[in-house]
């Protein structure tokens, strides 16, 4: 915190147990970039320092709730860049982002429970997602203009 790190990768792929993040990871005002893999992330539910947090990639085990979701929303307002790659506690993604003027991109990958994606955004210029859809399930997409969508499954 008091070296004003701006950026953070953390990658816990040989701890046993999972490496859990401290609920105060997320206030360090100084962080633009974080980078998370393998470990388990307990946000608080107000987020002092995540102001300016404007990419966050959460892969590999990083358990991403509707909870969580929305506290990343509410409080990260310069958020531009969200990044979710096999996480197996998602279901619903329910991204609720009209206050965000920056946010541009959104990736979600391998995500073997996940059966409904549901994205308010104005500003979302990118979508790209990898996976299976289960059952009868569609997916129906209304981009902004100039939004790229990829769909992979």
């Amino acid at each position: 915190m008091e070296k004003k790190v701006e950026e953070a990768e953390l990658n816990f792929l040989n701890a046993t147990p999972q490496f859990e993040i401290s609920p105060e990871f997320f206030n360090i005002e100084s962080l633009k970039i974080v980078k998370l893999y393998f470990c388990v992330v307990d946000l608080p539910p107000l987020l002092k320092g995540s102001a300016f947090l404007k990419t966050l990639v959460l892969k590999k085990s990083v358990i991403v709730t509707p909870t969580f979701i929305n506290t990343i929303f509410k409080h990260c307002m310069l958020l531009e860049y969200l990044d979710i790659t096999q996480s197996r506690g998602l279901n619903e993604l329910k991204i609720l982002a009209e206050n965000l003027k920056k946010f541009k991109v959104l990736k979600i990958g391998d995500c073997p429970n996940l059966v409904e994606i549901e994205i308010v955004s104005l500003t979302l210029r990118s979508f790209h997602y990898c996976g299976n859809l289960i059952g009868d399930q569609s997916l129906e997409l209304l981009p902004a203009e100039g939004c790229v969508v990829q769909y992979l499954a």
